[in-house]
């Protein structure tokens, strides 16, 4: 009764493994996805800022020089 009740421990631990593993990796994969898309996401709002800057400035300079 022990080897068997030890056998079962071994092959349900061996059985949850994978498991286990698996969801670890996809919990990782889904951080690293938002984590991309924070990244992208962040650097397109700081592109239209800069755009909208340069364009301000440009109007700016066009104004200064006519008056």
């Amino acid at each position: 009764k022990s080897i068997f009740g030890q056998v079962c421990i071994a092959l349900h631990i061996f059985c949850n493994l994978p498991v286990t593993i698996a969801g670890g990796e996809r919990a990782f994969k889904k951080k690293e996805i938002k984590i991309n898309y924070l990244r992208s996401t962040m650097s397109q709002e700081r592109l239209n800022s800069l755009a909208m800057l340069s364009t301000e400035i440009s109007w700016l300079e066009s104004w200064n020089s006519k008056t």
